[in-house]
C-alpha cells in the first residue's frame, strides 16, 4: 500500500514540475501567492502584540516658522523641543510687542499727565490772577476802609474766579473785628481786556449797599 502512495507521490511531484516547466509563470504566481500569505499572517500576529512606537504628539513648523506650530496630533506643550523651538520664541516676540505697548501707552500717560498739569498750573494762575484782582480792588476800595478800617484781610472767598468770569462772595475783617461780606460779579474780553465790574455788593452790620465800581 506503501508503494502505492509513493508512487502516487512522486508522480503528483512530477507532474507538478513538468507542469511548471511548460508553464513558468505559474510558478511565479505561486511563490507570490506563499510570501503574501505568510506577511499577511505576520502582519497579523504583529497586530496582536503592544506597539512598538505610540505617538503621542505631533506638530510641524509650515515653512520653518517656529512661531506658528501646526499641531497635528496630541498636545506638545510640555516638550522641551517645543517649548525651546515655539513656546520660548513666542514668549521673545509677546514679550517684546508687550514692552513696546508698555513703553506707548507708558509716553501717554506722561503725555496726558503733562498736558494735565499744565492746564492744572494755568487754570490756578488765572483763578490766582483774578481772585488777585478782586482782593486788590477791595482792599483799596473807600467804601469797605469806611465801613472797616485801614487794613482789610480776606476771611473766606467762595464762588467762580475765571480768566474772564468772576463771580465770587468774600468775607472781610478789619482791624477792629468788623466782617463784612462782598459779592462780585466781572467779565472781561480776551487777553489783557479789562475787567468791567457787573455788581459789588456789600453786606455789613445788617445793611447792604452797592460799592463804587469805578475803584474796581
Amino acid at each position: 500500500g506503501w508503494r502505492i502512495a509513493a508512487n502516487e507521490c512522486a508522480a503528483s511531484e512530477h507532474g507538478a514540475r513538468r507542469r511548471y516547466w511548460s508553464r513558468p509563470w505559474e510558478l511565479k504566481q505561486d511563490f507570490l501567492n506563499t510570501f503574501r500569505s505568510q506577511a499577511s499572517a505576520s502582519a497579523a500576529g504583529i497586530d496582536d502584540e503592544e506597539p512598538i512606537w505610540d505617538i503621542d504628539s505631533l506638530f510641524i513648523l509650515p515653512g520653518g516658522d517656529a512661531q506658528n506650530p501646526v499641531v497635528l496630533a496630541g498636545n506638545p506643550v510640555g516638550l522641551p523641543e517645543y517649548e525651546a523651538m515655539c513656546v520660548r520664541r513666542d514668549a521673545e516676540s509677546k514679550g517684546e510687542k508687550s514692552r513696546w505697548r508698555l513703553r506707548v501707552v507708558t509716553g501717554i500717560a506722561l503725555m496726558a499727565a503733562g498736558f494735565a498739569g499744565g492746564a492744572r498750573v494755568l487754570k490756578s494762575m488765572r483763578v490766582s490772577q483774578s481772585y488777585g484782582f478782586v482782593r486788590r480792588s477791595l482792599q483799596t476800595h473807600s467804601d469797605v476802609s469806611s465801613a472797616l478800617g485801614r487794613s482789610v484781610s480776606v476771611q473766606s472767598s467762595s464762588g467762580t474766579f475765571g480768566d474772564r468770569y468772576i463771580s465770587a462772595r468774600l468775607r472781610l475783617v478789619g482791624d477792629g473785628g468788623a466782617v463784612a461780606d462782598v459779592d462780585v460779579a466781572a467779565t472781561r474780553g480776551a487777553g489783557s481786556a479789562p475787567w468791567i465790574i457787573a455788581m459789588a455788593r456789600m453786606s455789613v452790620g445788617g445793611l447792604s449797599y452797592n460799592l463804587d465800581r469805578s475803584q474796581f
